[in-house]
């Protein structure tokens, strides 16, 4: 159960991490349609956190299928493959979630990157 939190935190932090330090990379509440589950978010902090949950419930659950599927991948190291799992599961986030939005070619690179990192130095992978 420990982990499943640790894996929710650590996705917060990257997101938080992700909208400060990539450029096109934009987190923001859209009015009127920011509505998930019942709930209504009315600032960027509240979505930034409900984004972060969702993507750590993804990441917790469906990678361990997703790193399987990708065993051949592993060939190539565990960064790569890691990495493009992650940009996999954002731009799967950004499909769905109109708060989340990515712009110019790298924007999904670089933030898939520092989720990489953050899971990496916080030992959640």
């Amino acid at each position: 159960m420990r982990k499943i939190f640790w894996q929710i935190f650590v996705s917060i932090l990257g997101f938080f991490l992700i909208k400060e330090l990539v450029p096109g990379v934009f987190i923001h509440v859209i009015p009127g349609q920011s509505n998930y589950l019942g709930i209504n978010f009315n600032q960027d902090w509240q979505i930034l956190i409900f984004i972060g949950i969702v993507f750590g419930l993804i990441s917790f659950f469906l990678m361990p299928f997703l790193e399987l599927v990708t065993l051949p991948l592993k060939i190539f190291g565990r960064t790569i493959s890691s990495i493009i799992l992650n940009m996999f599961l954002l731009w799967g986030l950004a499909q769905n979630f109109p708060e989340i939005k990515f712009e110019g070619r790298f924007s999904i690179f670089w933030s898939a990157i520092i989720l990489f990192l953050v899971n990496t130095i916080l030992k959640t992978k």
